[in-house]
């Protein structure tokens, strides 16, 4: 497929860019007259020079920067807030980013790009786009939106490609784009196809090493392992940096083509050694071999490994230490053989932001987060063009915001002020608002926003005074002023009724600002809670699935969702939600009786058994006297519980847990009773049924002052009732006339002690609105006291 590269960019220079500024703003005619291509050239310019400035270097004289074209754009976008962020007006670090107007008029460029016609226009339109995203304060529905169908686009142009390396390239944009908004999910699957089209295997594996300096042992590592499926298979596409095909195009995006590998590879950031009295500064592994043989990643690989990384970070949270040991391996594997400025200097950034939660590790990682700032200051990197190489498939951070989460790492470290002074230069209002809050002076933070607010009135900065003040008009007159277009404005408010449990009252302010921007993950996780505490079941299932898109490890929100489909009657969706929520969270005895309850409900008796084990392993004892009744009726019954199989099929399994429960726990009467009545059924010996019967009267009897409550006296005469059918039936079908005359003469005592202190204690009862009840099962075992006394006599005598 051959495209032109990069619009013929390169034959154009700043004089010419502005004759084409000043013509399209002289009249609407004009502006018709200029030929398409050349706009979309200096679109791409324009993002490419902001680009540089912003995220590489600050320092470097480029030619678009020229003091002519900057007026002019000034004049054609005077407020860039309005423009980029029109609902809050407010970009975060704007006192940092520099010539923002070139954004802006690549932005006012995007309609001359066709997507659907060209795959060079898709991708520079979804570059806009995530760029333009990138820096403002919220995420942006209607980017979104615009990137969502852009990227749909993309898809059906790679799907004729036979350049693998563009496609993968394609594929990464697409996941990093995903992975920003937080859809960790439609991320990897973009992943997947990538890694799949790659001939990759990427696998972890324990290798024997040493981690610490004084480490005698050596133990079992995770190590990374990468190889390619297939060694004959026609190759990805090495191609170099002056290659002038699409290729070139999609990974480079460079005006200055002239650079090579071996040159980016001098310029890779410094990787700031860890200098810890304990820790190695790197593990060492016994057996070296999987070094020697290690593949050179091709360039497009690195990007997936890359994606697959922060797809790791996202998807099950960086606070879990197993995932952690992963991210690290695969981190320490990438940072030693990457040979590409951008792959390298995005991997340092996301080892920094992990090292932030290892005291060991946390001076290496601010020390490394100051490296990468100090790096983009260096006057001599011939322009920095070459660092745009594989940019968008990897979005590196910006220069401001690496600095913004130094600032964070101190403030997190109790060094609020120092924090502060960081935040002071960012110009970040709402970090600087929580600065002095943490250090009590909350009026001072009021002062700080009032001040912003007398050079300019935005809905942004109402809505940080509404949460200083706590003034809930500050939002009202926030969201008016943004004409009704500030989610964030609608979320507060939503905010100021939930905090104060008024959930009925939040959830209509929610529901706006999602309509707004439906991408807000703590609007989506607060309505559904809300709801579900209205009993809003439909509302809240809806909502709790929008936040298992974001957070698919979310274990709380599987269990919650599984709640309300439960309310809603939907049992077997409760079911499967709760399968999902296991797979979260293994250890979490709640979700375990929640999945037990809902099992028994939906007939799956096999995960019933599961799901009791697993509570024993993990409380060491669990009892429910209702479930395991359901359970072993339904197994007496030999009733279908799935595909046609019966619940016969599960004694085994019942009577080893009913074994387990009874070992861990001293067990109840119903449980005991119930393992009698299963055990009568499967014919087992006598001698065990007649134990389990005898324990249920025991612990019924066992009851502190039960003769005196009578909803407890009912409770016991209806198990002994029971039990009396149980030994009855016993003693007829007993061969052994010894053995049951041995175990009906002890229930019978039993018994007749049982009657006695009922009888005696009548007073308690008789007046009770159980009386009834109580006298006639106390009579029905009177008369089973007496079936008992004959058929013993008639033993006698026999």
């Amino acid at each position: 497929m051959a495209v032109e590269a990069n619009q013929n960019c390169d034959l154009l220079d700043v004089s010419e860019i502005i004759d084409v500024l000043k013509t399209s703003t002289t009249s609407s005619e004009s502006a018709c007259s200029i030929d398409p291509n050349k706009l979309k050239c200096i679109a791409t310019e324009c993002l490419q020079a902001f680009i540089k400035y912003n995220w590489f270097c600050s320092h470097c004289q480029y030619p678009l920067l020229s003091p002519e074209l900057i007026e002019l754009l000034n004049e054609s976008f005077p407020d860039p807030f309005n423009y980029l962020s029109p609902n809050d007006k407010y970009i975060p670090a704007f006192s940092r980013l520099k010539y923002t107007v070139l954004l802006c008029y690549a932005t006012s460029l995007l309609h001359h790009f066709k997507a659907e016609e060209s795959l060079e226009d898709c991708l520079w339109t979804i570059r806009i786009l995530i760029i333009k995203q990138i820096i403002i304060h919220e995420s942006c529905n209607v980017t979104y939106a615009s990137l969502e169908k852009n990227i749909a686009i993309l898809e059906k142009h790679l799907e004729n490609l036979e350049e693998k390396k563009t496609v993968i390239l394609g594929y990464s944009l697409a996941a990093q784009v995903y992975l920003w908004y937080g859809y960790v999910q439609i991320a990897f699957q973009f992943l997947q196809k990538a890694i799949d089209l790659s001939n990759l295997k990427i696998d972890l594996e324990g290798k024997m090493g040493k981690r610490t300096k004084y480490q005698s042992e050596s133990k079992s590592l995770l190590s990374v392992s990468i190889t390619r499926k297939s060694d004959t298979e026609e190759a990805v596409g090495a191609c170099n940096l002056n290659e002038t095909s699409l290729v070139s195009s999609i990974a480079s995006c460079s005006s200055t083509n002239g650079s090579s590998n071996s040159v980016i590879s001098n310029f890779l950031p410094k990787n700031v050694k860890l200098m810890d009295d304990t820790l190695l500064t790197k593990v060492t592994f016994d057996e070296e071999v999987g070094q020697s043989s290690a593949i050179v990643l091709r360039e497009e690989e690195e990007t997936i490994v890359c994606g697959l990384i922060s797809y790791l970070m996202q998807s099950t949270g960086s606070d879990n230490n197993l995932v952690q040991e992963e991210v690290f391996a695969y981190l320490d594997y990438l940072i030693e053989h990457s040979t590409v400025w951008s792959v390298n200097f995005k991997c340092l950034y996301l080892r920094s932001l992990l090292e932030r939660s290892r005291s060991r590790k946390l001076e290496r990682g601010m020390m490394q987060l100051e490296e990468l700032v100090n790096s983009t200051k260096n006057e001599s990197c011939a322009g920095c063009s070459w660092k745009l190489h594989l940019f968008y498939p990897i979005l590196t951070e910006p220069i401001w915001k690496i600095e913004k989460v130094l600032a964070d790492t101190l403030f997190s470290m109790g060094c609020v002020k120092t924090a502060l002074d960081f935040y002071k230069d960012l110009n970040l209002w709402e970090e600087m608002v929580n600065c002095y809050c943490r250090l009590d002076q909350r009026g001072k933070a009021e002062l700080v926003v009032r001040q912003q607010l007398e050079i300019q009135v935005t809905p942004y900065l109402l809505n940080i005074l509404g949460d200083v003040t706590n003034d809930k008009d500050c939002y009202i007159k926030a969201w008016e002023l943004s004409s009704h277009k500030s989610a964030r404005s609608q979320k507060s408010l939503g905010d100021w009724h939930f905090f104060r449990k008024e959930y009925a009252e939040a959830i209509p302010y929610y529901v706006t600002s999602l309509d707004i921007n439906s991408i807000a993950y703590p609007a989506w996780s607060r309505l559904a809670y809300a709801a579900l505490a209205t009993e809003d079941f439909p509302l809240s299932a809806k909502a709790y699935r929008r936040v298992l898109e974001f957070e698919t490890d979310n274990f709380e929100a599987w269990n919650n969702l599984s709640k309300a489909y439960i309310k809603m009657g939907d049992k077997h969706r409760a079911f499967r939600t709760l399968q999902e929520s296991l797979k979260c969270s293994y250890e979490e005895w709640r979700i375990w009786e929640n999945y037990m309850l809902v099992s028994i409900d939906v007939g799956a008796f096999d995960e019933v058994i599961r799901a009791w084990h697993r509570l024993i392993d993990i409380k060491g004892k669990h009892e429910d006297d209702q479930i395991i009744e359901i359970l072993i009726n339904s197994i007496i019954a030999d009733i279908d519980y799935k595909e046609g199989e019966k619940t016969s099929k599960l004694v085994k399994k019942v009577l080893q847990l009913l074994g387990r429960i009874v070992a861990t726990s001293p067990g109840t009467a119903k449980t005991w009773k119930a393992y009698a009545k299963l055990l009568i059924s499967n014919n087992e010996p006598v001698d065990k049924i007649v134990n389990c019967l005898s324990k249920s009267h025991q612990c019924c009897m066992r009851q502190i002052n039960w003769e005196k409550d009578s909803s407890k006296t009912l409770e016991i005469l209806e198990n002994a009732k029971d039990l009396s059918d149980y030994y009855l039936d016993i003693f007829e079908k007993c061969d052994d006339l010894d053995k049951r005359k041995l175990f009906l003469s002890s229930f019978r005592l039993s018994l007749r002690s049982l009657l006695s202190i009922a009888e005696k204690n009548a007073h308690y009862w008789n007046t009770s609105e159980n009386s009834s009840a109580i006298e006639k099962l106390f009579n029905s075992l009177k008369q089973q006291h007496e079936t008992i006394c004959a058929k013993l006599d008639l033993k006698l005598e026999i």
